[in-house]
Order: structure tokens, then C-alpha cells, then sequence
């Protein structure tokens, strides 16, 4: 769907107004990008996409990633204030251990003013025990994102089109078509999100889902839609 080199750029795109303004606010100017990922739910580094497919290039471009694993904690707030963002490319159907701590700090590290970018999996969707965390409490995140979930699954995708494409994003080694893959529902709910991809359910403008978009606070791309 998208080259890995074009997902780095929306990584770059999304936390390069951080870096720009840090550089004439101040000498110091940060490039440490904070990278989480949960070892507790059989995340392993070595293996993760985090490392194998955005470490190298962010390395080029000068930013150095900062792994954290959340079943150690999460970052605190100074690490935070110090980081160039917070990136996180989880696997699908990940669990983790307390994902309602998890969502309120990623709406605090929001609010502190940092870049959020979510490739893939958000990461929340349900504890270890599969209970499903309630909508309310991932839309308190998603809010500061300028997106929405109702948190349903379209499995079944023969009726699903694309409803809108950003080609300079997109369509850049394959075009989007066909059978496309099973996503979230997740909706725009401010006019500062410029979408990248959008999906339709027969001809329905209600249906609308993002799939891929930059907001003024960070990214969102959708698992399977990242790559």
C-alpha cells in the first residue's frame, strides 16, 4: 500500500513542526523520538517493525529512537518534554497489561504538546484477559488526535472502496484496490486532519473511515495499511 520510506516520511512530516520550531526557540534542539513497544504481550525488539523497518531510516535523517518497553512503566514526563515525539507500531491484536493507564498517559503526553504517531495497531483495544476497552476511553485519546472510533470491526471488505487517496502519499508502489484489508472504523472530528486514505461501505458517505491521516498533534495509519 505504502513504501516504508514513504511511511518514514510521515513520521518526519508529522514531527519535523516540533523540530523547526525547537530549532529557533532554542540551541538544544531534540531528536530522540520515544519508541514504545510491550514486551509483556510477545512484542519482541529484534523482530518488531519499530526496528526493522523505521529505525534505519530515521536514523539517516538524523533522529535516533528511543526504545521503551511499557512493561517497565512509561516514559515520565521529562522524558517526555525532552523527546522529538512518541511513535508506537504495535502488532495487530496486541494486549496489554493496563491499556486504560496506557490511553490516559498518551492523552497527557498529548496535552504536554508532543507529536503522537500511531502506526499499525492502536495498541489499546482490549486487556490481557480480552475485555474490551469501552469506546469512551479510547475516543479520550483519539479526541486529541482530531479522530473518532465507535470501535467496530469491518471484517468483510467486497463492499468497501476507496473514497478518497492522497497519491502523493499513497499509491506510490501498488494502487489501492481490490479486496481490501479489515480495519477499525475511526472517523475525523476536527477539519485540522488532512486524510491520507479514506474507506467507503457501499457508496455510503456515513461509512467514511480514515485509514491513513496527519493531524496537527501526530499521524494515524491503520494496521495492514502501513506497509
Amino acid at each position: 500500500m505504502m513504501s516504508v520510506y514513504r511511511i518514514i516520511a510521515i513520521v518526519i512530516l508529522m514531527l519535523g513542526t516540533m523540530l523547526s520550531t525547537a530549532s529557533h526557540a532554542s540551541p538544544f534542539v531534540p531528536r530522540t523520538i520515544l519508541a514504545l513497544y510491550d514486551s509483556g504481550d510477545g512484542d519482541q525488539l529484534p523482530f518488531s517493525d519499530l526496528h526493522r523497518k523505521a529505525e534505519m531510516p530515521l536514523n539517516h535523517l538524523g533522529l535516533v529512537l528511543d526504545y521503551r518497553d511499557i512493561k517497565k512503566g512509561l516514559p515520565s514526563d521529562e522524558d517526555i518534554k525532552n523527546s522529538h515525539g512518541i511513535l508506537t507500531w504495535f502488532p495487530s491484536g496486541i494486549r496489554m497489561k493496563d491499556p486504560e493507564a496506557y490511553l490516559d498517559w498518551a492523552s497527557h503526553a498529548v496535552d504536554l504538546g508532543t507529536k503522537f504517531v500511531i502506526l499499525g495497531d492502536i495498541g489499546a483495544n482490549e486487556d490481557k484477559s480480552g475485555k474490551p476497552v469501552s469506546k469512551e476511553k479510547l475516543n479520550a485519546f483519539l479526541h486529541k488526535l482530531g479522530l473518532e472510533t465507535d470501535a467496530s470491526w469491518e471484517g468483510l471488505t467486497y463492499n468497501v472502496s476507496v473514497a478518497f487517496v492522497d497519491k502523493k502519499i499513497m499509491n506510490f508502489e501498488r494502487p489501492v484496490s481490490g479486496v481490501l484489508h479489515p480495519y477499525w472504523q475511526v472517523r475525523m472530528v476536527s477539519n485540522k486532519v488532512r486524510p491520507i486514505l479514506v474507506l467507503r461501505k457501499n457508496d455510503d458517505p456515513e461509512s467514511d473511515s480514515v485509514i491513513a491521516a496527519f493531524t496537527t498533534q501526530g499521524a494515524y495509519v491503520a494496521e495492514r495499511y502501513a506497509v
